[in-house]
């Protein structure tokens, strides 16, 4: 069975090692995990996707993030069956964070909602855990909606750390309190009420921060 096999560790973390455990098999190479975060100080959990002919002692793998949406979490998109059968043929490791409604930012308001430093985290885990690649070159990062946002925002703050980001149905011009209300999303408490911060969360005014993609 894939899961006895996945574990890969060459430590030096930047966080605390804490190990994952299975939490459930939805088929061999489509497995939901769970592991204590130090960041959030409570259990999270997340999913990976493995492709056909994974090997923990082989070369590694690229491995790409996929950020869920608001209403949608860790298990929406690798519950889909088609996702099963695109990914069975190709070469990288998918995974899917669970980022609840925390816009994968760390709140200026609410001191527990720090989902910026979970992705951190969870990508330090995954490199230590799984045979993925840790250089830009065979990293990506992806996301719909809410997730496309944190995709944008988390490659603005951590610049040369990824060779690819895509977006889907994203906001990126957000927040932006001078947008209409029938072309805008309503700023969400974790966010604050300061516009100059709101300011800084705004990828479409962040570009320049891209590099090496």
């Amino acid at each position: 069975m894939l899961a006895a096999g996945l574990a890969f560790s060459t430590g030096g973390d930047l966080f605390p090692r804490q190990p994952i455990k299975v939490a459930s098999m939805h088929s061999d190479r489509n497995i939901e995990y769970r592991y204590t975060s130090e960041v959030l100080g409570e259990e999270n959990r997340f999913c990976a996707v493995f492709p056909t002919g994974y090997e923990a002692k082989a070369a590694p793998r690229p491995a790409l993030y996929f950020l869920h949406g608001v209403g949608r979490h860790h298990l929406s998109v690798m519950e889909d069956a088609d996702l099963q059968k695109n990914t069975a043929g190709r070469a990288l490791v998918t995974l899917f964070p669970r980022g609840r409604v925390g816009w994968y930012i760390d709140s200026p308001v609410l001191e527990k909602s720090r989902y910026q430093s979970m992705l951190t985290e969870l990508i330090d885990i995954c490199e230590n855990e799984f045979n993925i690649c840790r250089t830009a070159e065979g990293k990506a990062i992806c996301g719909w909606s809410m997730g496309g946002f944190g995709s944008m925002h988390y490659v603005q703050q951590h610049p040369g750390q990824f060779k690819a980001v895509a977006v889907m149905i994203a906001l990126i011009d957000f927040p932006n309190p001078t947008l209409p209300p029938n072309q805008n999303h309503a700023i969400p408490e974790l966010m604050g009420t300061d516009a100059a911060y709101w300011s800084t969360l705004n990828p479409l005014r962040q570009l320049e921060k891209i590099t090496n993609i």
